[in-house]
């Protein structure tokens, strides 16, 4: 990044300004939203060669092809991951949608990890096998290489390896460069899979997919991104050419960002560090605080693992921080998780993450209900299960509010 210090600045200060020409915008500070649904050209050349390339970073022609708020935006996340571009989306599910109908098509084959969000469950094992004839194949650490070799055999290369790191709800590590180094052994290189990983839980800030072999990092930029409950988003990062690929594939389904939600996503990633680091932190004395309480048989979170986890080593290796997800098992099941949630005074009962207040809810009837009870009890998505989202309050008072719902149960 060329800038006017001299050197390359760190991602905390290029937010700031990165992508906003201040003298452009009459010398206003922030950058304005652009309301506008249509771009003026300068003459008839002019309009005949931006219609040439119309989804590429720097034409602006229609506000469903691009907009400023937008190449912002994605030009400050781009620099926050170490990509090469960025394409921003109406949400994090249009942006996984997207990939899937730009890179797949009837009768490819998509494996993914199988501990998702449950939005995108449904999709890979829903959707897309009824209504787009993908085949759908899921995996996990231990039989990654079992299934690859299984796509292979049946003549079938996967196209597309999606991947989820930590897993929604229970924080499960998937291990990237393993899927990388295995695809490259079995795989021939002009056949190679794009490596897409979900980054929503840790990056742009202490997880960098590209850098441990994926090809791109998509994000759900409604969780702790934007961080505040209040917009929608989505964003996918990579190379230049995958970029532009999913520009094209935006125009055409209609899903890009909005302005406003554009703005609202780069003024975000102004205080992403701080909030994130912050939101961690009691995050991990949550999850000690649960690990040490008898009414307590499981927690789920990075910080309590033990050398011996299988989790670990991963861990270590591929995350710079834990992230601000709890999940814990409570005694008694659906009965216990009833009455600790509605018992609670701080926390909010809602499903999404990433925001300054926390929340809290029930993955096995909420965010996960429409994943089968076997996929659920195979995947540890129990009845008793509690995912927290944890915020930025003082976790004194986050620690009471636990301390006092789980004496009611």
């Amino acid at each position: 990044m060329s800038t006017k210090a001299g050197w390359k600045l760190r991602p905390e200060t290029a937010m700031m300004s990165l992508g906003h020409d201040r003298f452009l915008s009459e010398g206003a500070v922030v950058m304005p939203i652009y309301k506008t649904t249509t771009y003026a050209v300068e003459s008839f050349d002019d309009g005949e060669e931006r219609f040439s390339h119309p989804a590429q970073d720097s034409t602006l022609l229609y506000s469903r092809i691009n907009n400023p708020n937008c190449q912002v935006f994605e030009e400050r996340l781009a620099y926050c991951e170490g990509g090469e571009a960025c394409a921003s989306f109406a949400s994090g599910m249009a942006a996984i949608f997207a990939l899937c109908f730009e890179f797949l098509k009837p009768g490819d084959v998509l494996m993914f990890s199988e501990l998702l969000y449950g939005g995108t469950a449904s999709l890979f094992n829903a959707l897309l096998p009824e209504k787009m004839g993908i085949k759908t194949v899921g995996f996990n650490n231990e039989n990654f290489q079992e299934k690859l070799k299984q796509v292979a055999l049946s003549h079938k290369i996967p196209k597309l390896i999606f991947i989820e790191t930590p897993g929604n709800p229970t924080n499960v590590m998937i291990d990237i460069e393993m899927c990388r180094r295995l695809t490259s052994k079995y795989l021939l290189p002009g056949l190679q899979p794009i490596i897409v990983v979900d980054n929503t839980f840790l990056g742009p800030i202490f997880q960098y997919p590209l850098k441990l072999g994926a090809d791109i990092s998509v994000y759900s930029a409604t969780k702790y991104i934007g961080g505040h409950s209040d917009v929608v988003a989505g964003a996918c990062v990579g190379s230049r050419e995958h970029m532009n690929r999913l520009k094209r594939a935006r125009m055409n389904l209609g899903s890009i960002l909005n302005p406003e939600s554009a703005y609202m996503c780069a003024r975000g990633l102004q205080t992403l560090s701080e909030r994130m680091t912050k939101q961690i932190d009691n995050a991990c004395i949550m999850a000690e605080y649960l690990a040490n309480h008898p009414k307590v048989e499981k927690v789920y979170h990075p910080s309590v693992l033990k050398v011996t986890d299988s989790d670990y080593a991963i861990y270590k290796r591929q995350c710079l921080a834990p992230g601000a997800i709890v999940s814990f098992d409570i005694k008694g099941g659906t009965k216990s998780s009833k009455k600790f949630l509605d018992s609670l005074k701080i926390f909010v009962q809602a499903v999404s993450l990433g925001s300054v207040e926390s929340l809290a809810q029930h993955p096995h009837t909420m965010t996960h209900r429409g994943v089968s009870d076997e996929d659920k009890n195979r995947l540890g998505i129990t009845d008793k299960m509690i995912r927290l989202a944890i915020g930025k309050e003082h976790p004194d008072d986050l620690v009471k509010d636990l301390e006092q719902s789980l004496s009611d149960v």
